[in-house]
């Protein structure tokens, strides 16, 4: 039971997906996308909380770079695909891959999930 949401970015390097999403980490930069839809979640869930509605958030956060590349041997192009989950620092790149539990919700599985108690968070 539950809301799940994604909020994704898609486009080639240096198109503004960073400053879109407003993870620049620069203070100058207004809030992103994804600043503003974590406080809208979290206002919501305040209201629920008002009616007695039990509410709990978790977050997941990965970047998937695709570096296409067309093979020495003349046979097209190859997919290089990496997928870092961005609250494990250090980690190395992941081969995740997309499945459906037996709740049938999709995940992305090998990816760390945080339950967060605040937006701040």
């Amino acid at each position: 039971e539950g809301i799940h949401g994604t909020l994704l970015a898609y486009g080639q390097t240096g198109s503004g997906k960073t400053y879109t999403m407003g993870t620049s980490g620069t203070t100058s930069v207004p809030e992103g996308a994804l600043g503003r839809a974590i406080r809208a979640a979290f206002e919501r869930g305040e209201e629920l909380r008002e009616q007695g509605v039990q509410v709990r958030f978790k977050v997941s956060y990965v970047e998937i770079f695709t570096d296409l590349r067309s093979t020495n041997t003349g046979r097209g192009m190859t997919c290089n695909e990496e997928i870092r989950d961005l609250l494990v620092p250090g980690r190395p790149q992941l081969w995740a891959t997309v499945r459906m539990d037996v709740d049938g919700q999709v995940k992305l599985e090998g990816v760390s999930e945080h339950e967060v108690w605040t937006a701040k968070e």
